[in-house]
């Protein structure tokens, strides 16, 4: 039995396996300049807000969290061309 299977098939099962994957880059300096700026919004880590959640209610519920000037994203389309 692969990994793979054994997470699928085992307790808790498959409702509790989640995959996250994507991938960024930036050039020498550029994060560090895009921070500085604001164009970032970071939150305290919460492992409860990726593995407890709805997963479709982590985006939401997190812009839900912060202050009034990011909410109306809570409310946005899955996919922003519905929008």
């Amino acid at each position: 039995m692969t990994l793979v299977d054994q997470i699928l098939t085992g307790s808790p099962g498959r409702d509790a396996f989640r995959a996250y994957l994507g991938y960024a880059g930036w050039g020498p300096g550029q994060l560090e300049a895009e921070m500085k700026i604001g164009s970032w919004i970071t939150i305290p880590a919460d492992p409860s807000l990726v593995f407890d959640k709805d997963p479709s209610r982590i985006w939401p519920d997190i812009f839900k969290s912060l202050d009034e000037d990011y909410r109306h994203y809570a409310d946005m389309p899955f996919d922003p061309s519905l929008n």
